[in-house]
């Protein structure tokens, strides 16, 4: 098309010059009978009346041979820009004939998803508040505000000196009552022996101390039982001084440092942390969802959510459907379970959420744009036979791009 553009417009210029030079040779023309006729007024001016005879027969020549030249110089003209007009409008007719080619798409079946869109919020699965089961100084500090830790991690110490000596007392008393245990076990021996002899009296006689000796078993063995609780009691409480990780965390909050005194009653919390591996995606629904959504375990509610420059277009499915609504919004709360093994995200993220509210598998859709309103219907152009035609059809389902087509086409027609 463009080469042909070309083509025309160095035609016209041609035309156009040859055109502005049959112009400049009347204009010669002109003034050369011009002079030729003043010449001759000079030579014949005694006979007067010949000389005006002949002026106006020479004037008569000029405005004759000007009429036809600019007759003729209009005619070409003419001609040309019909010819011109005609073989312009023949090639870009002839072009678009060898280049008409429709765009079609084909009819097919496919699976339909019809979402309502909804905002949500990621929020931890789970929140410490840590604080201290002993009272003390705070030692050290080991972990700061946005720190991710480990499991069993000593976040914090509480100064121990003074567990460390209750430790040891409580060891040294277990010894001495394990030693009185050995001690009365092996006097109650000697006794049990003397009170099982032959002889009546004997026996009689060593059957008080028998009984003595047998209470102060007794008494030794629950000393030494008590002593070991209280080794054990000292050991735990020593163990409290170090503040550990009870799970993969992040430290949200330290609100405390070295030097600090803590209490457990009442509590002085050391530190907020949360949970890191994972986060709830809690989000908002109208009480009309209640009709499709639900968290059973193997078939809960397919949802897609985006975090804008985070995470990209993903799935998952609900976990759960709070029990209450929402009286002022008449809305439910759901929530679903996403992971976070790179720990990217970050509690109070806001989230894009598209719940499926509706499905359908296997029907004939095609885009919305290829829809012709017609009298309160809607209609489609067919490709059949290297012929356009024009069908009716009915709406099904309807999508952000695609429509359901329920009657008027079948699967493989081209559009």
């Amino acid at each position: 098309m463009k080469t042909k553009i070309n083509e025309i417009s160095g035609f016209l210029i041609i035309c156009l010059n040859w055109f502005t030079r049959t112009r400049n040779c009347s204009t010669i023309i002109k003034k050369t009978i011009k002079c030729h006729f003043e010449h001759t007024r000079e030579i014949l001016n005694p006979c007067k009346s010949r000389i005006q005879d002949s002026s106006h027969s020479f004037r008569m020549t000029y405005y004759t041979t000007k009429t036809k030249l600019t007759s003729r110089v209009m005619t070409k003209f003419s001609n040309y820009s019909c010819i011109l007009i005609f073989y312009f409008c023949f090639s870009v007719f002839a072009e678009q004939t060898e280049k008409l080619e429709y765009k079609t798409l084909t009819a097919k079946k496919d699976n339909l998803l019809h979402y309502y869109y909804t905002t949500g919020t990621l929020i931890a699965p789970q929140v410490t508040h840590l604080g201290p089961q002993v009272n003390g100084e705070m030692k050290e500090v080991y972990a700061d505000t946005g720190d991710i830790v480990k499991k069993d991690q000593t976040l914090a110490l509480i100064d121990p000196l003074l567990f460390e000596l209750d430790v040891k007392s409580a060891s040294s008393q277990m010894d001495i009552s394990k030693i009185e245990f050995e001690d009365a076990n092996l006097n109650f021996a000697r006794m049990d022996r003397l009170f099982n002899k032959d002889n009546v009296m004997e026996s009689a006689i060593s059957k008080k101390n028998h009984e003595d000796a047998l209470i102060r078993l007794n008494i030794a063995k629950a000393n030494n039982e008590k002593s070991v609780i209280q080794l054990k009691r000292a050991q735990e409480r020593l163990k409290q001084t170090k503040i550990i990780a009870p799970y993969d965390c992040v430290i949200l909050r330290k609100l405390v440092d070295p030097g600090e005194p803590v209490t457990s009653a009442p509590i002085t919390y050391i530190m907020d942390i949360a949970k890191i591996d994972s986060r709830y995606l809690e989000f908002s629904v109208p009480q009309e969802a209640l009709a499709y959504i639900n968290d059973s375990k193997d078939n809960g509610t397919e949802v897609v959510y985006t975090i804008k420059n985070i995470c990209p277009e993903t799935k998952a499915y609900i976990s759960k459907v709070f029990p209450e609504i929402n009286i002022e919004t008449r809305t439910i709360k759901c929530r679903v379970v996403i992971p976070n093994a790179d720990y990217k995200l970050k509690p109070g993220l806001l989230a894009e959420v598209k719940v499926i509210d509706r499905k359908r598998e296997q029907v004939i859709s095609i885009p919305k744009n290829c829809l012709i309103p017609e009298n309160g219907n809607f209609s489609v152009q067919v490709l059949k036979d290297k012929r356009v035609i024009q069908k009716i059809v009915k709406l099904g389902m309807e999508t952000e791009d695609n429509v359901e087509i329920i009657e008027g086409l079948t699967e493989g027609e081209f559009i």
